[in-house]
């Protein structure tokens, strides 16, 4: 069995999420980048839905080129992008409930 491990892109893009919700909702006009950081929580949960339902939507142009011949994704690669959609949709939920709170309270 093969364990899903989190590549450096994912760990990278959890740290660049956190950065745009941090800088949107600083400034003057708070309610525009509460509403931004809402819009992004809505499109990563759907991302997310969709990583989880087609992990190996991608894989043809990221990896399948490489190697020749009929190939399939291994079950390592399809367990990881499952992983990294449930990471997304954790860190979208979060956007969103921060940013419903702030919005509405």
């Amino acid at each position: 069995m093969h364990i899903p491990y989190i590549t450096l892109s994912k760990l990278f893009m959890v740290e660049h999420s956190m950065w745009i919700f941090v800088f949107l909702t600083k400034g003057d006009d708070l309610m525009f980048g509460y509403i931004a950081v809402l819009f992004i929580g809505v499109l990563l949960i759907a991302y997310g839905i969709f990583a989880i339902r087609n992990p190996t939507f991608g894989w043809r142009l990221s990896e399948g080129w490489k190697v020749k011949g009929d190939s399939e994704p291994s079950e390592g690669y399809i367990l990881s992008m499952k992983f990294g959609g449930l990471i997304v949709i954790v860190m979208g939920s979060f956007f969103l409930i921060v940013s419903l709170l702030k919005l509405l309270l």
